[in-house]
C-alpha cells in the first residue's frame, strides 16, 4: 500500500512539475492592451532608411523574406515597394521568446481583406491561421511561446497561407512588446525533481525485486 502512494505521489508531483515548465499557449488579439508604461521595447521606423530589407530599433528586428522589392518607409512605416510576393519576420535580435507583441498596420493594396500568420518557437508552428482585417488596424499575440512572427496580407479568394506566394502588400507600424519570458519558479523545479527521484526510487525497488 506504502510503494503505491509513493509511487502515486511521485507520478502527481512530476505531472504538476511538467505543467509548470511548459510554456503557454500563444494566442491572437485585435485591440492594443499594451499601455506606453508597459512597454518592454518599442520600434516606430523613425530611421527607416531607403532601399532596405531588413530595420532593427529597439532590439525588435523586422525582414522582408522572400520578397523581390525593397522595403521603403511610406504608409505606417514598413513597406514592400509596390507590394511583393513574400512575407515579413519579426523577431528580437537576439532571437529570444516574445511575451506580448502588438503593431498597427494597414495595406498597399485595398482588395487585400485578410492577414495571414505563423508563430513559430525553434522553427516550429505553434498558432497559424489568418483573421479578416475590416475594421482592424492593429493586431497582437500574446501569451508567450514563440520568438518568431511570420505575417502579410492577401485576397481572400486566391491566399491560403504565409507561404504561399501571392501579393502581399502589408505595412506595419509602431511594434511593442511588454512583459519578459517566464522562467519556472523555483518551486515548480523542486517538485519536478522530487517526482523525478521518487519514481527513480520505485522503478529501483521494482528492479531489485
Amino acid at each position: 500500500m506504502k510503494k503505491k502512494l509513493l509511487a502515486g505521489l511521485s507520478i502527481g508531483l512530476f505531472v504538476i512539475g511538467i505543467a509548470g515548465v511548459v510554456m503557454a499557449t500563444p494566442f491572437l488579439q485585435t485591440t492594443d492592451l499594451i499601455s506606453e508604461s508597459e512597454r518592454t521595447h518599442f520600434n516606430d521606423f523613425n530611421a527607416l532608411p531607403w532601399n532596405s530589407t531588413s530595420y532593427t530599433q529597439d532590439t525588435i528586428q523586422v525582414e522582408q523574406i522572400n520578397g523581390l522589392n525593397n522595403v521603403s518607409p511610406v504608409l505606417s512605416g514598413w513597406y514592400p515597394n509596390g507590394g511583393d510576393w513574400g512575407y515579413t519576420q519579426m523577431t528580437f535580435n537576439d532571437l529570444s521568446d516574445f511575451q506580448n507583441i502588438g503593431f498597427d498596420f494597414s495595406s498597399g493594396n485595398f482588395r487585400h481583406d485578410y492577414i495571414w500568420y505563423d508563430l513559430l518557437d525553434n522553427n516550429i508552428s505553434v498558432l497559424t491561421g489568418s483573421v479578416l482585417t475590416a475594421g482592424l488596424s492593429y493586431l497582437s499575440f500574446w501569451g508567450g511561446g514563440f520568438d518568431t512572427i511570420l505575417i502579410r496580407d492577401g485576397r481572400s479568394l486566391n491566399t491560403l497561407s504565409v507561404y504561399d506566394g501571392t501579393h502581399n502588400a502589408l505595412s506595419l507600424g509602431n511594434i511593442e512588446t511588454s512583459g519578459t519570458t517566464p522562467v519556472p519558479e523555483p518551486t515548480t523545479m523542486l517538485l519536478l525533481g522530487l517526482g523525478l527521484v521518487g519514481l527513480a526510487g520505485v522503478a529501483r525497488r521494482k528492479h531489485k525485486k
